[in-house]
């Protein structure tokens, strides 16, 4: 099949969903699918036209039309995109993460008039979607996919209050991850190294996870935080590192790229993902493949890709205090540690492989393909 993916974020740029999406199309291409990725042009620094571990991608200034959007430069990305379609003669078009950039694909439909795949990664924000408004970005990728995917049940049970009349065209298929090169180490306690892998905006939490630390610093004095990602909470939350008296024991590294976050994590003892709400949880489940057990929030996907008490630790989602104690009981128990490590990577294998992903959205592909065509 001839497959265009769709998306505003793609690497190198972005993290989480656009990582998620470059793992799917490197997976569909390994199956013997033409895939064609389609995303933002951001910066003059890549090429309108590369490829990617040998995926076609094409890039536009999409952004840039929406931000500024004058007739002119709206026809521009209309016509750009549909001759894209028309060349490329795609079987199914997959809008891999909903935003205002879908415009372009909704009216240039009629230039490939095949099955749209829309998949949501997080929980439906209530500004957008309660009540879902005629017209707005949620309204079309929602009433007019032929496919809604879900990251998780959580996501789903989300669209399905939002939307009850998607309940036929929508399933869950979980995010997959392809094993890591070679075997992680096991756990070291000595120190014990905390890691927080997030952007650094409201949502994610971060500030609790550093008062968390300040607490787990308190109880062991050699503990060491690392926080790899940025955001515009960045200054605030640096300012909260000093003034809890903690900012010699924390490191701030910025974005980083996901195989850093790998090693990054093999790296560490433990991970606190603190978000307050988390549609999957990519984190989670990246640590528990490099057999690293996570403090996490209960909410969300985070429920269903940590096991509480078998891979990791579920904490009230803000509760400082009670990431801490749960993350002391980990770092005060190395066998423990490792158990929950091993597990995690056990259930990543069984549940999550990247392998049963792109299956799952193969099969769908191929039924909403061979639906049209007949």
């Amino acid at each position: 099949m001839r497959l265009l993916l769709f998306s505003p974020h793609f690497p190198p740029y972005g993290s989480g969903g656009p990582t998620v999406i470059d793992r799917l199309a490197r997976g569909l291409l390994g199956l013997g699918h033409e895939v064609l990725v389609v995303t933002t042009q951001y910066t003059v620094d890549l090429p309108d036209q590369d490829l990617r571990h040998g995926v076609q991608v094409r890039r536009f200034p999409f952004w840039e039309a929406v931000a500024r959007p004058t007739p002119t430069a709206m026809a521009a990305g209309l016509h750009w995109l549909a001759d894209q379609k028309r060349s490329f003669r795609p079987d199914v078009v997959h809008l891999c993460m909903v935003s205002p950039i879908d415009l372009f694909h909704w009216q240039s439909r009629s230039a490939a008039p095949v099955p749209t795949v829309v998949t949501l990664h997080g929980e439906l924000e209530p500004s957008l979607c309660r009540p879902l408004r005629p017209g707005t970005v949620f309204d079309h990728a929602l009433r007019r996919a032929d496919a809604l995917v879900a990251c998780s049940r959580a996501v789903q049970a989300d669209l399905l209050e939002v939307l009850p009349a998607a309940a036929g065209r929508s399933l869950v298929i979980p995010n997959g991850m392809e094993p890591p090169p070679r075997q992680a180490a096991p756990v070291s306690i000595s120190p014990p190294e905390l890691l927080c892998v997030a952007r650094l905006v409201a949502g994610k939490g971060v500030d609790i996870a550093l008062r968390a630390f300040a607490e787990i610093r308190a109880a062991l004095p050699e503990a060491r935080f690392t926080i790899a990602g940025d955001g515009h909470d960045r200054p605030r939350l640096e300012q909260l590192a000093e003034h809890l008296g903690v900012s010699r024991s924390v490191r701030f590294l910025g974005w980083k790229r996901s195989e850093r976050c790998l090693e990054l994590m093999e790296a560490s003892s433990l991970l606190l993902v603190s978000s307050l709400s988390e549609g999957f949880g990519l984190t989670a489940l990246e640590a528990a493949w490099m057999r690293r057990p996570v403090v996490a929030s209960r909410t969300g996907g985070l429920v269903e890709v940590v096991e509480h008490g078998v891979t990791g630790l579920l904490v009230t989602p803000g509760d400082a205090g009670e990431m801490a104690a749960a993350a002391l009981e980990l770092l005060q128990d190395l066998p423990r540690c490792r158990n929950f490590g091993d597990a995690a990577q056990q259930r990543a294998r069984e549940l999550f492989a990247l392998d049963r992903q792109v299956g799952a959205y193969a099969t769908l592909y191929a039924r909403l393909a061979s639906r049209h065509s007949g």
